[in-house]
Parts: structure tokens; sequence; C-alpha cells
């Protein structure tokens, strides 16, 4: 190893160990375990927004669930990537013969990782529009080590590279591949443990917590949904890192009741929850078929579906809401005075019929059934399903307060 691949494989290997400190931080964060250091760090002064936590609560902060291991974050990959890329660096210190050979699969490595976290830069920016500080500087450690590997093949043209390259695979030098092998093997170990380990430290920290803990635990062990929130309606903060989903149906006193926590929850955390409305009646076929009877809370889902398309679905819930606990029923002629209340254009024979409305409601019916979904409310928190026996205030407040922080 001559000075310039010594000077190559410093900036290496100290670019692999600062990717692998800031992997190893956003595993913590996908189990929401931050310090207070990186909150300072990942929080705009401006929003108050926790830009880090907004990603790693986002469906492509995890790679899958796997059996006996559980959900894997796509940051133990990181963590994978930048712990082989800091064992290849450290033994070249210890082992200087054909470090430059070394330092070409360091350069195989940078361009792969670099690929990566260019695709993960552009989901990042234009569909979870959050800038996260944590994938950013790890995104630094990638270019530094390319940079550093790239300063280190100096002088080498392909044929001597590949040459050289086949001479250490096939030659005295095939030992050391039991070397690379052994520190891929420890990379991915450290990947799963470090996984492991802080999944671990969630759990005993959320058992502290009683009730809070109960929640906490519920969240982070619950599988995560993609759900198409698109065309629904909401409320609060369409940047907001926390993205609440309630499905409902309007004769549902237990949705209305639900409806009321989370409306308190926005009043409280303005910046941080939006809440997106799905529309599942539960009262049999809808949209019905030409010519059948429709159901009381078909015929408010329909309706439902219809004043959103004029911008006026938070009056209308709010009004089928207080019919219902008044105990007036949903019939033909409560929805029209709603209608008249509200200032709907559209004529009633219209919102039932029409192929639009139709449209919009099978849109929420067919993800419910996606989620296999049962009963209403049903209550999804970024992804993951709440039970119904944890939709209360002061459970739901501490978990905001938990993603949030």
């Amino acid at each position: 190893m001559n000075r310039r691949e010594f000077a190559a494989n410093i900036v290496f290997t100290v670019s692999a160990l600062f990717g692998l400190a800031m992997a190893l931080l956003l595993v913590s964060e996908f189990f929401g375990i931050s310090s207070n250091a990186v909150r300072a760090i990942c929080t705009s002064t401006k929003s108050g927004i926790n830009s880090c936590r907004t990603v790693a609560e986002s469906p492509y902060a995890i790679i899958g669930t796997f059996p006996l291991i559980g959900q894997i974050p796509t940051a133990a990959a990181g963590v994978m990537f930048y712990a082989f890329a800091s064992l290849l660096g450290i033994y070249n210190f210890f082992k200087r013969e054909n470090a430059h050979v070394r330092l070409f699969f360091g350069l195989l490595l940078s361009i792969i990782g670099s690929i990566a976290d260019a695709f993960l830069f552009f989901i990042s920016i234009f569909i979870i529009k959050a800038v996260c500080t944590l994938c950013f500087l790890s995104y630094c450690a990638t270019i530094g080590m390319l940079a550093s590997s790239i300063s280190a093949q100096k002088g080498f043209i392909r044929k001597s590279i590949l040459r050289t390259v086949k001479n250490y695979f096939l030659s005295r030098h095939r030992g050391e591949v039991f070397a690379l092998i052994f520190i891929a093997v420890v990379s991915f170990a450290t990947g799963i443990f470090c996984t492991l380990l802080t999944r671990h430290l969630f759990v005993v920290h959320a058992r502290s917590y009683a009730n809070r803990g109960e929640i906490l635990k519920t969240y982070r062990d619950a599988k995560l949904y993609s759900i198409d929130t698109a065309h629904a309606p909401f409320r609060g903060n369409p940047q907001a890192p926390i993205r609440i989903v309630l499905f409902i149906d309007f004769t549902c006193d237990h949705c209305m009741r639900a409806g009321k926590i989370l409306s308190t929850l926005l009043t409280e955390f303005p910046n941080k929850i939006i809440i997106y409305y799905k529309l599942y009646p539960l009262c049999g076929e809808c949209p019905p078929r030409m010519g059948n009877i429709i159901e009381p809370c078909c015929l408010a889902a329909l309706v439902a579906a219809c004043a959103h398309r004029e911008g006026k679905f938070h009056a209308l819930y709010d009004l089928l809401y207080e019919d219902l606990e008044a105990g007036i029923e949903i019939s033909v002629s409560s929805i029209y005075g709603i209608q008249q209340k509200i200032g709907l254009t559209a004529p009633l024979s219209e919102c039932i019929t029409s192929l639009q409305t139709a449209s919009a409601l099978t849109r929420d019916v067919d993800d419910g059934l996606r989620l296999h979904l049962t009963g209403t409310p049903a209550l999804f928190v970024n992804g993951r399903k709440i039970p119904n026996e944890l939709i209360h205030h002061n459970l739901l407040r501490e978990l905001i307060v938990h993603i949030a922080q």
C-alpha cells in the first residue's frame, strides 16, 4: 500500500464508519427511539416536524417481515453495507498487501451504494416529501467512500485491474476470499443484531409506561399496510409526519366517538397529524346494484362521496353524526334536509346514482376488503392498524407524542 492508497483508505474507512453510525441511528428512529441530539438535528425549527421520524414511519422504511426476526428496516441494510465497508477498510490497515485490490472492491461497493442512495433520495423528495437529515449524512458518507476509492485507482488501467482481481481470487491470495466472506457474514449479522437489539430496547422502554407501553408495542409490532389516500377527504397538515386513516360507517356510534377523539387530537397537534376519512358502509352490498334497495348506511356513504366532490364532506360528516347522536335515523328525508343545510348543488337522485359517486365509494370499500376489515371504526396510524380497544384519547396522544418527538 503506497501513500496515496493509505490516505485513500483512511478517508474510505472513516466515511464508512460515519455512515455506519448514521445507519444505526436510523434503525433507532424506525423503532421510535431517538436522543435529544438526533431530534435537534432532524427537527425543523420552522415547522417543528422531525423529518427523520417522518421518513422512518413511511412504508419505504421497511424491507419486510421475516420469520423469527420480525420487521427489518431499510436502515438495517445500510448497517450491513457500511459495516462491510468499514471492516474492509480496517482489514487493509492490518494486511496492506493487495490493499489496492480491496479498494477496488470498495469502489464497486461505493458505486452500488451511490445508486441505492440516489433511489432513496428520489423517494424521500418526491414521494415521502421529507428530507431526512440522518439519511442525507449517510449519503455524504457514501460519496466520501466513492471519492476515496476512485483516488486509490489512479495509475491503473482496466486490463491491469481485471488481471489483478483475477490473480487475487485464483492465485495464492485466494485464501483472502474467505476473509471477505467472513467480513460479509459479520456485516450481515451486525445488521440483524442491531435490529433485534433496538427492538428489545424499545420493548423495555415501552413496558415502563403501563398502558402507554401497550399501544407503543402494538403499534411497532403491527403489520405495515399501504393505503391509498390520494382521493380521500382529510383534515390537518398535508406535510404532517403522522398519517391517520379512519374507515367509517355513518350508522356506527363508535366511529363517531373515534372521530371526536381524532378531532381533539388534531387541535392539540395541528402540524403533526393529518386525518384521512375512508367510507366503509357495513350494510350489505354498497354501492347497490341497479334497482336494489339502498340501505341507510349506504345512502349516507353515497351522499358523502358526492359531497366530497363539491368540497363539503366535512360539513356533511358533522351533520350526519349530529343526527346519529340525536337519535335521528338516516333516511331520504333526513339526507335531503342535510343537503339543503350544506348547500349541495347536485340533486339527491344524481348523488345516489352517479357512476362517479359509485366509483369513489367502491374504491374505499375495495381498500377495506383488501385490508380484511370486518367492522368499523378501523384506525390506521402510518399504515399500522390500531385495535379498537386502544382508541382512547390519552393512549393515542401518547402514541402521537412518541412518533412526533
